[in-house]
């Protein structure tokens, strides 16, 4: 009784996110479902933070399974913050560079980008409707 237990709460973490922070490489709920670069090249970052930045660029997830807005253009250097407003969990998953994690609904993902280039991002739970794309320059 006590297994079937521990595998049923396995299951509804798993469900729900299972949790993951922001920077933290969280298993693919779609198989490997993972974005494609354009083009290959350089990571867009290495590290996703939790934390908003001063000054970065927003794009919101308000539950029409799409973040809002998806295409950026920045300069080297700028952030990007992307904030959850609803409450199922959201990824921030780049072809080349960071996968944030699980964004739980509340929380947000900051990405600072270093690199110059054009990078897709996806969310792994949503992939075929939550993507998008930063220029940086």
């Amino acid at each position: 009784m006590a297994v079937m237990a521990a595998g049923l709460v396995l299951v509804l973490a798993t469900a729900c996110g299972g949790g993951g922070t922001p920077g933290e490489q969280t298993p693919d709920p779609n198989g490997g479902n993972r974005p494609s670069a354009t083009p290959r090249g350089p990571a867009a970052a290495e590290l996703c933070s939790p934390d908003p930045v001063d000054g970065a660029q927003e794009a919101h997830m308000t539950g029409t399974h799409e973040w809002t807005p998806s295409e950026f253009t920045i300069a080297v250097g700028d952030s990007i913050t992307w904030f959850n407003d609803t409450t199922a969990p959201h990824t921030v998953t780049f072809s080349t560079g960071p996968d944030c994690g699980y964004v739980l609904g509340g929380k947000s993902a900051t990405v600072t980008f270093d690199t110059p280039g054009i990078f897709n991002f996806v969310c792994r739970i949503y992939p075929t409707y939550m993507f998008g794309t930063v220029t940086v320059q």
